[in-house]
């Protein structure tokens, strides 16, 4: 007598992770613009004081920050604990 697995394709997993992001751009231009102006307001303001102003997680601000960093749009200015943002005026 034959054996075989019975493990068939009926019995993989159906799920998948899905990888599209929460946000589309032009919300996240959105988001950019409210932080800049934030960084305006308050240079020395933290990422976790931003992300609870604006209700994103931290690390979705720290994604933000760095996509203006990226676009020279902000620069960081001094140390982690003791430094600002300062927000480079487009010309």
């Amino acid at each position: 007598p034959k054996t075989t697995p019975k493990t068939t394709p009926k019995t993989t997993p159906k799920t998948t992770p899905k990888t599209t992001p929460k946000t589309t751009p032009s919300e996240g231009d959105k988001l950019r613009e409210i932080i800049i102006k934030l960084l305006i307001d308050e240079p020395f303001i933290s990422a976790s004081k931003i992300a609870k102003k604006i209700n994103i997680s931290r690390d979705g601000v720290r994604y933000h920050l760095q996509q203006l960093k990226d676009a020279k749009r902000i620069t960081f200015v001094g140390k982690p604990r003791n430094g600002y943002w300062k927000v480079i005026e487009k010309s």
